[in-house]
């Protein structure tokens, strides 16, 4: 509900822009919820990641971040993760190729391989996105990066001290919902870098993404 992001909340159209965060986080209500089976937690997760993957173009990153938190929720969903997972990537490949078929890149956007042209401009791009909702002051663009930088290292501490301790499985799973909500800011801020270095780096200050990358920040907390 931050202010800072004024972009979404005055342009009818950016309501696309809170669906995907909205499906990850009922579909990790569901995945934790202990009164569900596994196969009856499955697919209403999997419905969730299908509507995020139709309602912005991050939103495929549901399906990357939802099938983790399934195997550290559920013991049973991780013995019997050859069942459900090969269907679980199925539907990915399907809604994917859905959304992709007949795509035309407007004319007006850069070249999505910008990033391997400019690796440097792509990862300065990368970490301003990530500190975008605290960039404030006459020059924005530096605080947001080393801000960013900071938000990134503590996310992978974060997971390094996980998987140090992975045999803990009640750690892993008290753990799984909020490094899952990272995830999604960090596969977003992917997409975005390569769709969007083109504009320039202070575009990555867009009070759009703060949608996106706000989730990474509350992860890093």
């Amino acid at each position: 509900f931050s202010m800072i992001q004024y972009d979404n909340w005055l342009f009818g159209v950016q309501v696309v822009y809170f669906m995907p965060a909205a499906c990850i986080v009922a579909g990790l209500l569901v995945a934790y919820y202990e009164r569900l089976t596994t196969p009856i937690a499955i697919a209403p997760c999997a419905c969730l990641s299908a509507v995020a993957t139709f309602s912005s173009a991050n939103g495929i990153v549901a399906w990357l971040v939802l099938s983790p938190a399934l195997l550290c929720a559920r013991p049973d969903a991780r013995a019997a993760w050859k069942r459900w997972l090969l269907p679980w990537c199925t539907g990915l490949a399907l809604c994917a190729a859905v959304y992709a078929h007949g795509y035309q890149s407007p004319a007006s956007h850069p070249s999505t391989f910008e990033a391997l042209y400019h690796p440097f401009d792509a990862s300065v791009y990368f970490v301003a996105y990530l500190g975008g909702p605290l960039a404030v002051g006459r020059f924005p663009l530096a605080v947001a990066v080393p801000v960013g930088a900071c938000a990134l290292l503590s996310y992978a501490l974060a997971c390094a001290y996980l998987f140090k301790f992975r045999d803990d499985r009640e750690l892993l799973r008290r753990s799984a919902a909020w490094i899952s909500l990272g995830a999604y800011s960090l596969g977003t801020g992917a997409l975005v870098t390569a769709g969007r270095l083109g504009f320039g780096l202070g575009q990555a200050l867009s009070t759009r993404y703060v949608a996106f990358s706000r989730s990474e920040e509350h992860t890093s907390e």
